[in-house]
């Protein structure tokens, strides 16, 4: 569904920019193939997905109450959770004519005799293949996203100090800025007090020393 078709635009929401949906749509989608949710060439499919579950929950959009943003945040949110939920559960629903190799198995090994299978599966292996680790990747995704939209509500002059902690660290990240130490102190407190508004703590993205 392209949400920029003039029959779906003028006669659903008129006072919708439909231009502001289209590009959260597809940012939103290339953020979770650059994620890992899903490879490139679901990407369009994604897009789809995304848009029609914004476009089943527009109703919902008051302008009066909140910004179009924050509606297409959340509304995104939930579609990514959605088809990252309906995806894990199809790898995990194996035809009826395939049978899961249990953990106990004997297997063979290229180093030695052969050992039973949860021997030589890794821990990534072992989630990957119990589905334990989709919620996870989908909650660093969301997370990381929100971080994104939390530092675009900085200066610039914010944006790379609070990129360059989030890289560096706070001692390599205040020789880096040029700014005396209590200057620097200063900025650090201020992106903090932005963060603490939008309900995160800064100290969760700063990198180790």
């Amino acid at each position: 569904m392209d949400l920029t078709n003039q029959d779906v635009t003028n006669t659903t929401r008129p006072d919708v920019d439909w231009k502001e949906v289209q590009t959260a749509v597809r940012v939103k989608a290339w953020r979770g193939y650059k994620a890992g949710l899903y490879p490139r060439q679901d990407l369009r499919d994604i897009e789809q997905s995304l848009s029609l579950y914004v476009l089943e929950r527009l109703d919902r959009f008051d302008p009066e109450r909140g910004a179009l943003a924050t509606f297409l945040k959340q509304a995104l949110k939930g579609g990514i959770a959605d088809i990252s939920r309906r995806s894990s559960a199809a790898c995990r629903s194996l035809p009826d004519d395939v049978d899961m190799e249990p953990f106990d198995s004997m297997v063979d090994t290229p180093d030695g005799p052969p050992a039973e299978l949860c021997q030589t599966l890794t821990q990534e292996d072992l989630e990957r293949r119990t589905g334990g680790d989709s919620r996870s990747s989908t909650e660093q995704f969301e997370f990381a996203h929100d971080v994104d939209c939390v530092i675009a509500l900085m200066t610039l002059r914010q944006q790379r100090i609070c990129r360059s902690l989030m890289v560096h660290g706070i001692i390599k990240a205040q020789k880096r800025s040029g700014l005396t130490r209590m200057n620097f102190n200063h900025a650090v407190s201020d992106i903090a007090a932005i963060f603490a508004a939008n309900d995160y703590d800064l100290r969760d993205v700063i990198a180790d020393d």
